[in-house]
């Protein structure tokens, strides 16, 4: 199981769609394209390195940064009525049925698993041809207390 999770996010479209949205709203309100962008990527990068970096459950983090009546708030609450949570863990799902589907017939090809990673990570490059598999940047601690008590908008 932990291998087929690992392959659904090796190279997730579902965050490359989800930021690409978060920019389409930010161009929405009037930012440039290119700043919706890069804004958006650093809210995803920022939450993650948050995650990373705490011993703490993603529920109790998305607590910490909602302010009361906030307007951060207000966003989740839309998310939610429109079925945000259920959707992502549908996706997970569609993609390890998926997996495996693949996997057996990988298997009654004879086809070895590590041809169908490679194969697909080639595809994934040349359709992105901005995807690395280099781990540049930088490294971050699973488990240091940065962000104790962090507060957002």
């Amino acid at each position: 199981m932990a291998q087929i999770l690992l392959t659904f996010w090796v190279f997730d479209p579902q965050a490359f769609t989800a930021l690409d949205a978060l920019a389409d709203g930010g161009v929405k309100m009037g930012l440039p394209r290119r700043l919706a962008v890069r804004l958006g990527a650093q809210a995803l990068l920022g939450a993650a390195k948050m995650l990373l970096e705490s011993e703490q459950h993603p529920g109790q983090l998305k607590d910490n940064v909602c302010s009361p009546g906030g307007a951060t708030i207000y966003a989740l609450h839309f998310l939610e009525s429109g079925g945000f949570r259920s959707l992502l863990i549908n996706a997970v799902e569609a993609s390890c049925i998926r997996t495996r589907e693949l996997q057996f017939l990988a298997d009654q090809e004879k086809i070895p698993a590590a041809a169908i990673k490679k194969t697909t990570l080639s595809k994934v490059q040349q359709e992105s041809p901005s995807v690395s598999t280099s781990s540049v940047g930088p490294k971050v601690s699973l488990f240091s207390n940065k962000y104790p008590g962090s507060r957002g908008k």
